[in-house]
């Protein structure tokens, strides 16, 4: 099972890295479809029947940083895929949404 919260901070990570100057082209929505699908395998390969937001975060940079296409600014930059994931994590929150009963 994966909470609609979830599919939601995972596009919002996505959303993040296509406004981020330091991109051109930002991960795609087959990207956040694929980063929920590890997900989804964290948590089978762990003995949940649920994806958690840790699962994202795990898997974000290792699913999403080599799809970007960087500005010609930062593209020599090794790290400048990894740091544009990190800047996404820190500032796109999971917010469990309330839902009355």
């Amino acid at each position: 099972h994966i909470d609609t919260d979830l599919y939601e901070y995972a596009v919002g990570i996505s959303e993040f890295t296509r406004k981020d100057p330091r991109v051109l082209l930002g991960a795609s929505p087959r990207a956040t479809l694929s980063l929920i699908q590890v997900a989804k395998a964290a948590a089978v390969m762990e003995g949940r029947d649920y994806a958690t937001p840790d699962d994202i975060r795990h898997y974000a940079t290792a699913v999403l940083a080599h799809r970007l296409v960087l500005s010609d600014e930062v593209d020599g930059d090794a790290n400048a895929r990894v740091e544009v994931i990190k800047s996404a994590l820190g500032r796109v929150s999971y917010r469990k949404a309330i839902r009355p009963v």
